[in-house]
């Protein structure tokens, strides 16, 4: 018995990890700061060029929200944790945040804090009954960009899952940007990152695993017998 304790033991240090594996997410950690959550919001200026946005005063409906000090109502992100309710055309939930694309578009990055290898899972959504399209690329190092949906359509539940290597301090963003038309482009969404363990660490709980099990076939195979 002590044997098998002491296996116990060690199974669960090695497990501890994978069942901890972190998580983060773009939604419950956004509060109106950049880095919040280890994601950051930028605002396209031009072809090719992006800049972070620098404020998050005077945001419509007293949501919480990032944007341009020098261009207060154009592109933005949004969070509401009111109850969903409706603008003209646009529903504002509270499970998803809002991509404002406006006439250059908008980006959210996910800033990796440890060289590790990443599952990213994310889902899009148009908030406008009246959408008219818009863009999304997936942008992963060494400038990869994948689009999520054709250019100029309308994210019905669009989805997007990549599991990718990413070292200390490189980022996997979302561009997010107008299509023909940059009207009516509220463009709801879900940007969650996990850790995957270690092969070591799984490799470990294996052999963990298999010791206690056989400590324990031992154990029943033991037969005691007692004389009068």
């Amino acid at each position: 018995m002590k044997l098998v304790k002491s296996l116990l033991a060690c199974l669960g240090v090695a497990v501890a990890v994978p069942a901890h594996a972190t998580v983060y997410d773009a939604f419950s950690s956004f509060n109106g700061t950049q880095g919040a959550g280890n994601f950051v919001y930028l605002g396209s200026t031009g072809p090719g060029s992006a800049a972070p946005f620098d404020t998050n005063s005077q945001c419509l409906f007293n949501l919480t929200c990032l944007q341009f000090s020098s261009d207060i109502g154009g592109a933005a992100f949004y969070k509401s944790t009111l109850a969903p309710f409706t603008v003209d055309t646009t529903t504002v939930p509270n499970n998803m945040l809002l991509a404002i694309p406006d006439s250059k578009g908008v980006i959210v990055s996910f800033i990796a804090p440890t060289t590790a290898t990443y599952n990213i899972a994310a889902s899009f959504a148009a908030l406008d009954s009246l959408a008219t399209g818009v863009g999304i690329f997936a942008i992963a190092p060494i400038n990869q960009a994948t689009a999520v949906i054709a250019p100029n359509s309308v994210p019905n539940n669009a989805t997007y899952t990549r599991s990718l290597t990413l070292n200390q301090g490189q980022g996997f963003a979302f561009f997010i940007g107008p299509g023909a038309l940059d009207e009516h482009d509220v463009t709801g969404f879900n940007f969650t990152v996990s850790t995957v363990p270690e092969p070591m660490t799984w490799a470990m709980m294996i052999v963990g695993i298999g010791l206690v099990g056989g400590a324990m076939r031992r154990q029943r195979r033991t037969v005691r017998y007692h004389f009068a």
